[in-house]
């Protein structure tokens, strides 16, 4: 696994501009593009308005940021919000503050906080849940994912709503 930082501008300058600042003991990219690659393939892309790593390197706390996850078929997940904090030892990610996520095939889920669970592949939230599609809406106010069993527990308070297939 290879991380890669790149700085860039969110204006119309045609220069790549890099703001290292110093925060702390750690460092800050702002405009920052994170990636990271295996097999010479880019399986993980963030990019943050601003993106402050540690002094030691284990975490990078990203404010504004979306988060685009590739998988083994080329299928994309991407989750949008306003603050996170990525653990470089676990790849466990906190997402935080109007928290978007979305498939390639449709599927959406809002929440106000979600945690991905690196070691058990694993999703979290302890906020309140809406997860829609093309044709249903389910709330709740907590919610659990076992990706690896691919099972989803949604709770407190759980309303759904389908609609028929035309």
């Amino acid at each position: 696994m290879i991380w890669f930082a790149v700085g860039r501008s969110a204006g119309p300058s045609i220069e790549t501009i890099v703001n290292v600042l110093t925060e702390g003991e750690g460092m800050a990219i702002q405009w920052a593009e994170l990636l990271e690659k295996k097999d010479n393939k880019v399986t993980l892309r963030i990019k943050a308005k601003k993106a402050v790593i540690s002094e030691d390197r284990t975490q990078i706390r990203l404010s504004n940021f979306s988060m685009v996850s590739y998988g083994e078929e080329s299928e994309r997940t991407t989750i949008i919000a306003r603050e996170g904090l990525l653990d470089n030892e676990t790849k466990d990610v906190t997402a935080e503050g109007g928290v978007l996520v979305m498939s390639d095939d449709g599927r959406a889920m809002y929440t106000e906080k979600l945690r991905w669970y690196e070691g058990k592949k694993a999703l979290s939230s302890d906020s309140q849940v809406k997860i829609f599609g093309g044709n249903f809406v389910i709330k709740g106010k907590t919610l659990e994912v076992d990706t690896i069993a691919d099972r989803a527990l949604i709770g407190g308070g759980v309303t759904a709503i389908f609609k028929k297939s035309r």
